[in-house]
């Protein structure tokens, strides 16, 4: 047992971003020589490879290499296979981790204040990320019917007693959108023949906690009694990281190094300074121009599914969009996986139809 340790990396986790970037060369190879490229789609990968290189540049950081890769490489999956490889990859993962932690080949980092556990996972907000996926996944594939009732309602059960473990905060935030917009999608309250508020309602969404993201850096943080102050105190001082990132970096337009320092969580006295609120990362770390490339992507991805009567694109999508303000895995293609739908948008009618759940006409 580990008191308020949250950095942690299991035996098998040690080289695993080399093994990502390995299997992504290995991916788009493979993806480049079986399919047949059209002129455009090699534009696209121009593009693409072209801002992978800046941002990786000028970060020194491949987060947004993979990012990019995978969002070509993925820009003709099935997407109800896409959704259900995601489901069941969470649920092996989690099996595995667990099985090793109760084999005691890893350990389960808690923090006795709070009662956060990560059951094997290096970090109990990992374990809390698992569980969120895991929930939005089941919502889409019931919604698609992938999956009935019962399996929803057991999946979900399972799920929700992970996230109550976790303990993580992220998690409940992106649960509860995902459960608020599947509900207002469920009941009308949105209105699914009403394209346009569909597509209002993502662009709020995003606008909105962008906007409130950049609010969140304001000096009243360290004001006693006022709003972000108070809010501070709810997310454990990531509102103060939020000011103390935005005076120390700035913006820049094609990203720059962040340096990051992992250590106690507790005060500013600045052993732990982690930028958790994935907007502000973006923006701050990777830049103006990856960070409004990808917002455009993703409008368009909402638009063209929407057009197609794929509603259910609006509980992930706007899911993640509140996810962003207090977790960073928002910028991580395997935690945020809309980004890999986001190649999708490239595609002809005709290729866009056969990737769709259920195929309809469109306007």
């Amino acid at each position: 047992m580990s008191d308020n340790n949250f950095v942690a990396t299991p035996w098998w986790s040690l080289n695993s971003l080399n093994i990502l970037i390995i299997f992504t060369i290995l991916a788009l190879s493979i993806n480049l020589i079986s399919y047949n490229v059209s002129t455009k789609e090699y534009f696209i990968a121009i593009f693409l490879f072209l801002l992978a290189f800046v941002t990786t540049y000028t970060t020194k950081n491949s987060t947004c290499a993979l990012d990019l890769a995978w969002i070509f490489i993925l820009r003709k999956v099935n997407i109800k296979q896409f959704i259900w490889t995601i489901l069941i990859t969470n649920l092996i993962l989690f099996f595995l981790t667990w099985l090793s932690y109760r084999m005691g080949s890893t350990l389960d980092f808690t923090n006795s204040v709070s009662g956060k556990h990560s059951l094997g996972f290096g970090n109990p907000n990992t374990l809390g990320q698992v569980a969120a996926v895991l929930i939005i996944t089941s919502l889409i594939l019931q919604m698609i019917k992938g999956i009935n009732n019962i399996s929803l309602f057991s999946l979900n059960l399972f799920a929700l007693g992970l996230l109550y473990v976790s303990g993580s905060r992220g998690a409940l935030v992106i649960s509860f959108c995902a459960y608020i917009v599947y509900g207002a999608l469920r009941k009308n309250f949105l209105p699914e023949r009403n394209q346009r508020i569909l597509i209002f309602f993502y662009l709020f969404s995003l606008i909105f906690i962008v906007i409130f993201s950049f609010y969140s850096t304001g000096e009243s943080v360290y004001t006693s009694g006022s709003f972000l102050n108070i809010l501070d105190k709810i997310f454990t001082n990531r509102i103060g990281l939020n000011n103390y990132f935005m005076n120390q970096y700035g913006l820049s337009w094609f990203g720059q190094r962040v340096d990051y320092s992992y250590g106690s969580s507790i005060g500013l006295d600045v052993q732990y300074a982690v930028l958790d609120n994935g907007i502000l990362k973006s923006f701050i770390n990777y830049g103006i121009l990856y960070t409004l490339s990808i917002f455009f992507l993703s409008y368009l991805l909402c638009k063209r599914m929407i057009r197609f009567e794929q509603n259910w694109i609006l509980v992930p999508l706007v899911s993640f969009c509140f996810y962003g303000f207090v977790e960073q895995g928002f910028n991580s293609f395997w935690v945020n996986f809309t980004i890999g739908l986001l190649g999708s948008v490239f595609n002809t009618k005709s290729v866009f139809l056969k990737q769709l759940p259920t195929q309809k006409d469109g306007k």
